[in-house]
């Protein structure tokens, strides 16, 4: 084992705020374990709000590039999860705000290799597909990464009744899209409140939120450490 492998092998074994100590002193090691330990999440994230895989594999690569470049500005007040994630969906914003709203008509989810190709990552993606990008955000941080209302309203640099009412009429949307047939709406029972209803859309999104990509298939990204 060379010295790359076991300085890989030690910082996967550290708590983060080791590994991170380990990236800002220039170890590769330590930068390759961060981005192998949070590439797949960052994706499914990118994936699921631009809803195409080239792209958000071009976007993930281009976090990770600020991730390493600004770690020493991580102060450890919250998870360098969120620090990382707070960084991804800033560049998830940039993006739509270059490309507006205007989405490519392909089907993401029938691209060769698309990583999520399972029924219920296949239903989930066209349930959310009716959203405007920016109500799909909302939807999944809130709903998928639990973030609360304050913290996507400073993250989107929106106030908090921005993101309540947002997702809350992205929310009317899934509804209206998943509604039942007429003849099927008496099974549903008087009981059902409009918060059950509204987690069942959401159900498939939480249910796979631990296993969305095996294989992101992608080389981590080189910084010059000068």
């Amino acid at each position: 084992m060379n010295a790359t492998e076991q300085t890989l092998k030690t910082a996967i074994e550290l708590p983060d705020e080791n590994i991170i100590k380990l990236a800002c002193t220039g170890d590769q090691g330590a930068m390759e374990c961060i981005y192998r330990a949070y590439a797949p999440r960052i994706f499914t994230l990118m994936n699921r709000m631009v809803r195409r895989r080239d792209i958000a594999q071009e976007l993930m690569q281009e976090s990770f590039v600020d991730v390493l470049k600004n770690l020493k500005s991580y102060r450890g007040d919250a998870s360098f999860y969120a620090w990382l994630r707070r960084i991804a969906v800033n560049r998830c914003l940039m993006h739509f705000r270059k490309h507006g709203n205007k989405e490519s008509s392909l089907d993401y989810s029938n691209e060769p290799g698309f990583e999520d190709n399972t029924e219920a990552s296949l239903d989930l993606a066209k349930t959310l597909q009716c959203l405007t990008p920016k109500r799909r955000m909302l939807v999944w941080l809130h709903e998928v990464e639990g973030m609360t209302h304050k913290e996507i309203a400073k993250l989107m640099g929106k106030s908090e009744s921005f993101s309540k009412t947002e997702l809350s009429r992205a929310m009317q949307q899934l509804r209206e899209r998943n509604k039942p047939p007429q003849d099927e709406k008496k099974t549903l029972g008087e009981a059902e409140t409009k918060q059950i209803r509204d987690r069942k859309i959401v159900n498939k999104t939480i249910q796979t939120k631990n296993d969305q990509i095996s294989e992101v298939g992608l080389c981590t990204p080189q910084l010059n450490n000068s």
